[in-house]
């Protein structure tokens, strides 16, 4: 199956808007700015529902491949590719990016933990191949029986990430736009926001697409939206660092702060965020054994769909046909994906969508 092709142009497209200042936009931003573009990026640095700067960093496959799922092969593709485009954006922007990529561990406490743990990742079925070991840690009434390792997972700051990404597109005379877009209209062949005409936009606002999608007149499958909770907090005794898994919670220890993630509600907002802070310190005290008290909460919402793939192509139908682009629908897996679905998106956008490693991230599986 084929992307769709973006609309024929003499020479490239010289007006696009990005709606979205998250991983997604400003990872856009990055590739159409090395190509030749130069997008204006329209969104708050600091959005209150934003997932992006709440997300923990934790990258973790498990060391599975399930060979028919293209989501799997993209998050495979993105732990081989990541470390080195940390680096590159390091490198280029001057500014450091903390991050761990010597492994995760998943623990068992007991031979049946150990088995449930195995029965979950496989999910009943031998059609997963893991790269993993096995690892025994010495003896003691805090420490587990042993990990599940999965060597090739790891763990980067978000937040260090997004402001070196924004200052290597602000030195690129990247223009960014300090205000949230509610609404847009089309006129002649150009898409109008706040007064500014686009040829094309980026819809890479995450959970803020939602508000949008009544303004695009088309229906997705079984979207959700899906809020979350970080807390972090300083690291009072030292040691090692270690980034650990378990179920849906994971840890970040690191050499002066512990980043604990994630829990998760339906909607925008908790119902009561102190609560929920809570169920994450018992649930993060029964899974890996330690207790934390306190913390600074940053908390996001995240859309997803049902097949839980990411969105990635134009939008086919009514009167915004071939003029929006989605770059949305990541879910938790933002910080795995974002680089590559940029990828995705620069050929369609070049007008190479047969280029394209994942169609089957498109808008045609929804009709829209």
């Amino acid at each position: 199956m084929n992307s769709p092709k973006s609309p024929s142009c003499e020479g490239p497209i010289k007006h696009l808007a990005i709606l979205g200042r998250g991983i997604a936009g400003l990872t856009a931003a990055y590739h159409l700015s090395k190509a030749g573009f130069k997008p204006v990026i329209f969104g708050r640095k600091q959005a209150g529902a934003q997932a992006s700067r709440a997300a923990q960093g934790v990258l973790c496959n498990k060391g599975l491949i399930f060979f028919e799922s293209p989501l799997f092969k993209a998050k495979l593709e993105s732990l081989r590719s990541m470390p080195a485009f940390l680096d590159r954006i390091e490198s280029e922007s001057g500014q450091p990016i903390p991050r761990l990529f010597q492994g995760v561990n998943e623990p068992f406490w007991t031979e049946d933990d150990f088995q449930k743990t195995v029965s979950r990742i496989y999910r009943g079925k031998f059609w997963g191949a893991h790269r993993t070991q096995i690892q025994t840690p010495p003896k003691s009434t805090n420490n587990p029986l042993g990990y599940i390792h999965y060597p090739d997972d790891g763990w980067f700051d978000p937040r260090a990430f997004l402001d070196a990404l924004e200052h290597i597109l602000k030195r690129e005379g990247i223009l960014f736009i300090e205000e949230d877009v509610e609404t847009f209209q089309t006129i002649d062949t150009k898409i109008e926001i706040n007064k500014q005409s686009f040829d094309q936009i980026i819809l890479a606002t995450g959970a803020g697409s939602a508000n949008l999608w009544p303004e695009l007149d088309c229906k997705a499958l079984r979207m959700f939206l899906i809020g979350g909770q970080t807390l972090e907090c300083e690291r009072q005794m030292v040691g090692d660092e270690a980034i650990q898994v378990k179920g849906n919670q994971s840890i970040a220890i690191l050499k002066d702060k512990v980043i604990m993630g994630s829990t998760s509600w339906p909607g925008f907002e908790s119902a009561d965020i102190k609560a929920d802070a809570d169920q994450l310190r018992d649930a993060i005290q029964t899974n890996f054994g330690q207790t934390f008290t306190g913390g600074l909460s940053r908390s996001g919402t995240r859309m997803r769909f049902k097949d839980r793939m990411p969105l990635v192509g134009w939008l086919n139908t009514g009167k915004h046909a071939g003029k929006i682009y989605f770059l949305t629908g990541f879910y938790k897996n933002g910080m795995h994906l974002a680089e590559i679905c940029a990828r995705e998106m620069l050929c369609d956008i070049t007008n190479k969508g047969d280029e394209r490693s994942y169609p089957e991230f498109s808008a045609l599986r929804f009709s829209v």
